[in-house]
């Protein structure tokens, strides 16, 4: 026959033994580890018994409490990061780490859900920018926890110990947009308690000129050289495959300006425009954005009718001159263009980009 009995420690943490050939099992259900006890001298053996457990929970508690601080988020930037065929899809994926930070171009954010405190349910959840709150809990039964399977689809079961890779995102991967650029914040809970916090910040792109800024041209003609440009995340990575929108404003009834020869940014995040003046004299501003891009930058040229209009000999003294020791050389339109890239034209502080034209 077997006397089954039911003991609880000074947590209300239920423990099972039962007596089979004079010996007493003790099965602690925080570690599935067991204590092989004697009937005789029964009270200190008892006292040895939850003692053990308090020991048992104790160290449990504390481990999960030093996740506590510990960062645990890993952004995936693009999708070949992710690798379906791993037990650990997302083991590419770099952790948030150092200033915290993430890029609104991110494939997907991630987290590792750990199961080490038993007694007690786990809630995971994300507050993020633009969205609404997700909450998943996963309910203690007494000796697993039931909560969303890390797929998305339907519950699974959790035993002590375990752990899962988590997406923020449920069966289908969303994508961000302008509205989630700002304060995200990923907490665990156990037992109604906060023991993991995390706290980024999701940066928006960024647009700027490698060359071609600041010219001057001809009403009604394409500047001389093209506008190079380069999308890239906060961490300067070249951000692929994107499209850049544009538009342009000009003196009051000017007509024909464009922007043309945009296309999709490569895998440098590189791309470049022509830039079309208009039929009038004046200034034109061409202003750039994406859909991923909160400020939009913005780029001035000059149309003047012909050469008349600007005064080279100010702006190139070397070369109207023929004296001196400045390098530059001038396009038709007056525009600087220097064999060192970025140096800087003293006599108008200007700065001039590309090589010199041959003459």
């Amino acid at each position: 026959m077997r006397d089954r009995r039911r003991y609880t420690t000074d947590f209300n943490t239920p423990v099972t033994g039962q007596i089979k050939d004079q010996k007493l099992l003790i099965k602690i259900a925080a570690g599935g580890q067991r204590i092989a006890k004697s009937q005789s001298d029964k009270p200190r053996r008892q006292l040895m018994a939850k003692l053990a457990v308090l020991l048992c929970l104790s160290v449990m508690f504390f481990d999960v409490m030093a996740q506590v601080g510990g960062s645990q988020i890993r952004r995936c930037r693009t999708a070949d990061e992710i690798d379906g065929s791993h037990w650990d899809p997302f083991v590419s994926c770099p952790a948030i780490t150092g200033t915290n930070e993430a890029s609104v171009s991110d494939e997907t954010f991630t987290t590792i859900l750990e199961f080490n405190g038993t007694g007690a349910d786990y809630i995971e959840r994300w507050t993020a920018q633009g969205f609404d709150p997700v909450e998943r809990v996963y309910a203690w039964n007494g000796a697993q926890w039931k909560g969303p399977c890390g797929t998305g689809y339907g519950d699974c079961f959790y035993s002590p110990l375990e752990w899962m890779t988590r997406e923020y995102w449920d069966i289908t991967r969303g994508t961000l947009s302008t509205e989630n650029i700002g304060t995200w914040l990923y907490e665990e809970l156990w037992a109604g308690e906060i023991i993991e916090s995390l706290t980024f910040e999701v940066r928006e792109l960024k647009l700027s000129a490698l060359s071609g800024a600041d010219q001057v041209g001809i009403v009604d003609q394409n500047l001389p050289r093209s506008l190079v440009l380069k999308l890239e995340s906060f961490e300067d990575t070249g951000i692929e495959d994107e499209t850049i929108s544009w538009s342009i404003s000009g003196p009051k009834g000017a007509k024909n300006a464009a922007v043309t020869g945009l296309s999709k940014t490569n895998q440098d995040g590189v791309t470049q425009a022509t830039i079309h003046l208009g039929t009038k004299a004046g200034v034109y501003e061409v202003t750039l954005n994406n859909h991923w891009m909160l400020t939009q930058p913005r780029f001035s040229f000059e149309a003047i009718v012909d050469i008349e209009d600007t005064n080279p000999q100010a702006r190139h003294p070397a070369v109207e001159e023929g004296v001196g020791e400045n390098p530059e050389q001038c396009d038709f339109a007056g525009n600087p263009h220097c064999p060192v890239h970025r140096q800087q034209v003293p006599e108008g502080n200007r700065y001039c980009t590309g090589r010199a034209l041959p003459h």
